[in-house]
């Protein structure tokens, strides 16, 4: 089953769990973990950003590349996040001022 964040799931035949790639490392999920802090900031709308962002960062970091260049991307996948959401957060506060 695959977890809300973690997009690959795991098969289990004839009782056997077999996982279909590699399992992220305990620094990797840190890092992943980053754009779900957005929820302390912006509630549900940062935690919908954050989720996102993190599964999306999870993608990145299981595919092809160097790790170096693997994890700039990642960055750039949370400050796109943070970007994504402080631009909602301001239409959604001048809309609902109105």
């Amino acid at each position: 089953m695959p977890t809300p964040v973690d997009p690959v799931p795991k098969v289990r035949i004839d009782g056997r769990l077999i996982t279909l790639v590699r399992p992220l490392e305990w620094y990797e999920w840190i890092w992943i973990g980053l754009p779900v802090l957005l929820v302390f900031a912006g509630g549900l709308l940062g935690a919908i950003i954050g989720l996102v962002a993190s599964r999306e960062s999870a993608r990145v970091l299981r595919g092809e590349g160097s790790r170096v260049a693997k994890f700039f991307i990642t960055g750039f996948v949370t400050l796109g996040a943070i970007g994504i959401y402080l631009v909602l957060a301001v239409l959604l506060r001048l809309w609902t001022t109105r």
